[in-house]
């Protein structure tokens, strides 16, 4: 360490709290006297479904400043910030010494590829996840107060400047997805002639695998394979039949598979499938399956779901308790349809295929442009935990 700054183990500068766990038969959703908000990991991405609880001195609790960290599953080493409340067993609150280390230092510490990749291999292991034992046996690099005000202030300055070029970025990204949906509207929206979608397509059609063998091979596509930004089928397992014939959602090539549940259906997972092993796939329960009669190209009925208004217009109608909300099927039944002839369907098809390639490859650009800043950011709290950040300076 070019500073020689002492390094100390995590947990002689920071205690940690586990989490509580209320039983679920306390949960209100709606705010009440006497019930205070339990957070949960999801909480501090989308604040859709809040929980609340009977409050209580049993309850471990939180302030909109504390630094909590995932501790389970696939959100180990999660850094949550910013909510107040009470915070289940999912969750592990940090409690900085404040003689020995700042709250700010710390955070940019937990951000390091250093503890991330810790936290990786922790997700990766049997028990996927960590004690607070393990935690603090990290080495941290520990200035005096006055040093870690420095590098703290050093890091939040350049990190500003990186900011506002992702800001710039997303604003981009933002707009060239916008290029598509504005085309989708304005080919929808401009045809008097429609019909009912349950006209022109099968919703949810039985297909007859049962004189195939247990032993064929098919194509297997749960939900985390269809790609929510570019509407398409990622990667494909295949599996025997016999693995896959009961208790998935059949379909085969050409169809569109429409993700019915929440938040799925809301980040925009529906994809056209194609490619799959004998042309027979299975998949997640929470995909409707829509087939083309043959009067209307698969392409077309795919462009028609893709589209922002429908996916809003589909939100309205979801039924079912929060969290486990979905688009009923008679909503697609009903879903008008625009009528074109096969020349203009194949017009259509082509103008947006070729939009949707272009965008694809801009957003390839831009994904290229975020990684880029994202180790920007991680070469500069390398340099700061290293000691280095402030001699460069």
């Amino acid at each position: 360490m070019k500073n020689n700054w002492p390094t100390k183990k995590l947990a002689e500068v920071c205690d940690f709290e586990g989490g509580s766990q209320p039983p679920k038969s306390t949960f209100i959703f709606q705010p009440k006297s006497g019930y205070i908000r339990l957070l949960q990991i999801r909480d501090f991405s989308k604040d859709k479904f809040p929980t609340y609880v009977p409050d209580s001195e049993r309850l471990k609790k939180c302030t909109q400043d504390d630094i909590l960290i995932g501790r389970y599953g696939a959100s180990v080493g999660k850094i949550l910030t910013g909510k107040s409340g009470a915070y289940n067993v999912a969750i592990i609150k940090t409690i900085p010494k404040k003689d020995k280390i700042l709250s700010e230092y710390l955070n940019f510490f937990l951000h390091t590829n250093y503890v991330q990749d810790w936290f990786t291999s922790r997700s990766r292991s049997a028990q996927a996840g960590f004690t607070k034992e393990e935690l603090g046996s990290l080495d941290i690099a520990t200035p005096d107060l006055a040093e870690q005000k420095k590098v703290v202030k050093k890091i939040e300055g350049l990190f500003a400047k990186i900011e506002e070029a992702q800001k710039l970025r997303e604003e981009s990204k933002k707009e060239s997805s916008n290029l598509l949906q504005s085309a989708l509207n304005e080919v929808f929206s401009h045809t008097k002639n429609q019909k009912a979608l349950s006209e022109v397509s099968e919703i949810n059609p039985k297909n007859d695998t049962k004189n195939l063998p247990d032993n064929s091979e098919v194509s297997f596509i749960p939900m985390r394979y269809v790609d929510d930004i570019d509407g398409a089928v990622t990667q494909k397992d295949v599996k025997k039949l016999s693995e896959v014939r009961k208790g998935f959602t059949n379909f085969k090539n050409g169809d569109v598979i429409f993700a019915k549940i929440t938040p799925c259906m809301e980040n925009g997972k529906v994809a056209l499938v194609k490619d799959l092993t004998n042309g027979i796939g299975f998949g997640s329960t929470e995909f409707h399956v829509i087939r083309s009669k043959g009067q209307v190209l698969p392409e077309l009925i795919y462009y028609y779901l893709r589209r922002q208004v429908y996916r809003d217009e589909a939100e309205q109608r979801m039924t079912g308790s929060a969290g486990q909300k979905r688009v009923p099927k008679d909503f697609l039944e009903k879903s008008m349809f625009p009528v074109f002839s096969l020349p203009e369907q194949k017009k259509i098809v082509a103008r947006l295929d070729l939009l949707s390639t272009k965008i694809h490859e801009l957003q390839k650009l831009q994904s290229e442009t975020e990684k880029d800043l994202k180790d920007l950011k991680q070469s500069i709290l390398h340099k700061a935990f290293a000691g280095e950040l402030l001699l460069n300076s």
